[in-house]
């Protein structure tokens, strides 16, 4: 807050459309469009142990202190409340909404633990949790590995670009477009957007990487120096608009210094028919030489020449 004020932006969806999505748990679903369901089906569950603690004797206390339930249950209210008028963001950090809709489920289920369940109800709810719990699973993991091997692919430039480089991570798909061309690897998630950063994590390595997520936000203890940040000149280039496009000088000039290295992710020969990409394209070929392509060609590198 210090850094960033108390200034907020408004929320893009309107209170109906965040009520929608509170509905469908979308804050359960991170990869596959497919996890709506179980999402959905975790919502329901959740709802049907709500009604009947409602209608029927479960709702006798499990000790004759009934203060943690009702605090559980205005809790609840209040995070639901919170999360339908929220903002986008305040002082600069965002998301606020899915953190906030993930908390009124969250209490409910804290709430009915404090019931005296009798054991059909409890099995029953195990048994739909389980099946739950496998569905997103199945769902899930097999992207997630997928991503994961993708991933280890994109770390392996960390081999040819050496210690003290100043490196251009440019990205053109943070969803991971399957080779069919017809799919993502994710629906929901732009993890990508991170892979080649860990390069810059890297014990043995100490780089300048442009694309740096934490050094941009200005709420994390690194911070870009005055005159340094690369969004100043090349905002084209870092990701938040696809494809990157922009003219490289413009940072040299900046910060007085070359980009040594150029490191490309999820290229696909398509993007050559957009102008601004052409020309990109041109600039590094004029002043970089490939030195490195991954099997797959998730990552390629470039080094001035």
């Amino acid at each position: 807050m210090a850094k960033r004020g108390f200034g907020t932006e408004p929320h893009i969806w309107t209170k109906s459309k965040k009520l929608l999505e509170f509905l469908k748990m979308y804050t359960s679903q991170s990869t596959r469009n497919a996890e709506v369901y179980p999402a959905i089906a975790c919502g329901i569950l959740i709802l049907v142990y709500l009604l009947i603690l409602t209608f029927t004797r479960s709702k006798v206390h499990i000790s004759k202190r009934n203060t943690v339930g009702l605090v559980l249950i205005l809790m609840s209210i209040f995070t639901f409340f919170s999360y339908i008028t929220c903002p986008h963001s305040v002082g600069g950090a965002g998301s606020i909404d899915i953190r906030l809709a993930f908390l009124p489920p969250l209490f409910l289920l804290f709430f009915f633990a404090t019931k005296n369940w009798s054991d059909f109800l409890k099995r029953i709810f195990i048994i739909c949790s389980f099946i739950i719990s496998i569905s997103f699973l199945t769902l899930r993991f097999p992207y997630v590995l997928k991503a994961s091997r993708i991933g280890n692919e994109i770390m392996t430039a960390a081999a040819v670009i050496p210690d003290k480089s100043v490196v251009l991570n440019l990205h053109f798909d943070d969803w991971q477009q399957l080779q069919s061309g017809k799919d993502s690897l994710f629906h929901k998630d732009g993890s990508f957007i991170h892979f080649s950063d860990f390069i810059g994590a890297l014990s043995e390595k100490h780089l300048v990487m442009l694309m740096n997520y934490e050094a941009e936000i200005n709420y994390f203890p690194v911070n870009w120096q005055p005159g340094k940040n690369p969004r100043e000149s090349i905002a084209g280039l870092i990701p938040g608009s696809y494809p990157p496009c922009g003219d490289i000088s413009l940072y040299e000039q900046q910060i007085k210094r070359k980009v040594d290295y150029v490191l490309i992710q999820n290229w696909r020969s398509d993007f050559e028919n957009i102008p601004c990409v052409n020309r990109l394209i041109a600039q590094l070929n004029s002043n970089f030489s490939l030195i490195y392509e991954s099997k797959n060609k998730y990552v390629i590198v470039l080094k001035r020449s």
